[in-house]
């Protein structure tokens, strides 16, 4: 799972107050207080996630005590699923089944004959600034009197960090009582570089013909043996 999931999860439930904070984590701050935590090694540099010891337990006894149903709860996780912020793995063939029935596997499964278009993208940079992200994917089809199919893909992405959602972070911290924050740190969580890679999946036999805000010799046609696919890298 990733931290969405417990967040929009919050945001159903309300706070959770743990012991060693001195304010409740909601919806609106548990992101940039836990990644903080984390980042910084308050528990010790052999332990960085010991928080998640008290704060698992704490997340359970406030779902149970909230007045979310059995449906609303399998709503949202549903939601969650859709969108892969929740996925699992079983080396039990029977339970993995049924995690790929669920759509929880996160199996890639196209047909060679499929007309399809799978999106990838991993960051790189070693730090937390896809947070600060806002992409926009639009795909549209042209058909060609010559029975050419031209597809045209567009990924906008823009980094919303900038010294006022940087001091909107830092004045939450604040409030937990975390201030002078180490400039690694800070670099890890708000403003360092975000740097992704990218696959593109697309049925075998496509072409690029045209690229504009990366350079098409910097895309790359490759193939996915294990999955048997075609896509392009950049």
């Amino acid at each position: 799972i990733d931290l969405l999931l417990i967040e929009e999860i919050l945001r159903k439930v309300g706070g959770i107050q743990l012991p060693d904070l001195e304010t409740s984590l909601t919806a609106d701050n548990f992101q940039t207080v836990i990644t903080y935590i984390v980042e910084s090694k308050l528990s010790g540099e052999s332990s960085p996630k010991e928080i998640f010891k008290g704060l698992i337990p704490a997340f359970f006894e406030s779902l149970k005590k909230s007045k979310l149903s059995l449906y609303d709860i399998s709503t949202l996780i549903s939601k969650l699923v859709t969108e892969r912020h929740l996925q699992a793995y079983s080396d039990n063939s029977d339970i993995q089944s049924f995690f790929e029935d669920y759509g929880v596997a996160g199996v890639v499964d196209f047909a060679k004959n499929m007309d399809f278009l799978h999106i990838v993208e991993i960051s790189v940079g070693g730090n937390k600034s896809d947070r600060w992200i806002r992409e926009q994917i639009s795909h549209t089809t042209a058909f060609l009197e010559d029975g050419l199919v031209v597809n045209e893909l567009k990924i906008n992405r823009q980094n919303i960090m900038d010294n006022d959602v940087l001091n909107e972070q830092k004045e939450i911290l604040k409030s937990f009582g975390f201030e002078n924050i180490d400039p690694i740190v800070e670099n890890i969580l708000f403003t360092g570089e975000n740097k992704n890679k990218f696959r593109i999946y697309v049925p075998e036999g496509s072409k690029l013909v045209l690229s504009s805000g990366v350079a098409i010799d910097d895309i790359t046609a490759k193939f996915d043996k294990d999955l048997e696919l075609q896509y392009f890298a950049f």
